[in-house]
Order: C-alpha cells, then sequence, then structure tokens
C-alpha cells in the first residue's frame, strides 16, 4: 500500500492522518486488503485505533516518542 504521495506503507510506519477536522500522529499497525489500521493518540490517556484509506495517510519519515502516541 502506498499513501497519498506514493511512499510505501508498512507496519510500524508513522504517519499523519485526518481525525475528525483535525491532523493526527500514529502509527500503522497492521493492513486490511484495502486499508490500514493506525493507532493514534486523541488526548493525554486516550489512543484510538482508526482503519484509513491510502490517500488519507502521508508517511512521517522520523521518529516520534512514545508518549505522544
Amino acid at each position: 500500500m502506498k499513501d497519498i504521495l506514493g511512499n510505501e506503507l508498512n507496519i510500524g510506519d508513522m504517519v499523519v492522518c485526518p481525525i475528525y477536522e483535525e491532523l493526527s500522529i500514529g502509527r500503522i499497525t497492521r493492513f486490511t486488503p484495502k486499508k490500514a489500521e493506525v493507532k493514534m493518540k486523541l488526548g493525554p490517556s486516550s489512543t484510538r485505533l482508526k482503519l484509513k484509506d491510502s490517500w488519507q495517510l502521508c508517511k512521517v519519515d522520523c521518529e516520534i516518542p512514545e508518549e505522544l502516541l
């Protein structure tokens, strides 16, 4: 699967994706045949797994501290 810019996506990759009307940083946890599951942090103690289409993802090529996820 490739992100909106054509970068190859793999499990464990950091991505930026929309959630509601904001952008969020997340990590890809698995793939379905058509989507990627992304673990995102929504608040200080809240995380969520969301399925996203490839056009909703943009790979971030840097390491994000775990406390931000």
